[in-house]
């Protein structure tokens, strides 16, 4: 896959691409994998439980990726704390919350919500 290969990309957006459970299991292992990408926006795509845990899995061991942009009201709260919890340790807390979205408000999952 040209993703996982790629040395440049530092930033990805797939937003709205009509991306399923099956293409976040792909874009989780092109996590694994990938070493420069450190924006991804996966926003108005239907991802899913478990393809959201397959990139929850990947984040635990990609430590390029910083921000990651998705519709946290689309999934359970305990994948999205737990890559809230994830991104927050690559971030300085000042610069950039780990989980944003294009709503400005607050997420049940603790995620804030800014306009993009």
């Amino acid at each position: 896959n040209a993703l996982e290969r790629n040395t440049s990309l530092m930033a990805l957006s797939l937003s709205s691409n009509g991306l399923t459970e099956a293409s976040a299991v792909a874009v989780a292992n092109m996590l694994l994998r990938n070493t420069t990408l450190t924006v991804l926006d996966l926003v108005g795509n239907v991802l899913g439980e478990v393809g959201m845990q397959a990139v929850a899995d990947a984040l635990e061991r990609n430590t390029s990726l910083t921000t990651l942009t998705i519709w946290p009201r689309d999934y359970a709260g305990g994948v999205i704390q737990r890559i809230n919890r994830l991104l927050e340790t690559r971030v300085p807390p000042a610069r950039t919350s780990a989980v944003r979205t294009a709503l400005p408000e607050q997420t049940d999952g603790g995620a804030k919500r800014q306009r993009q």
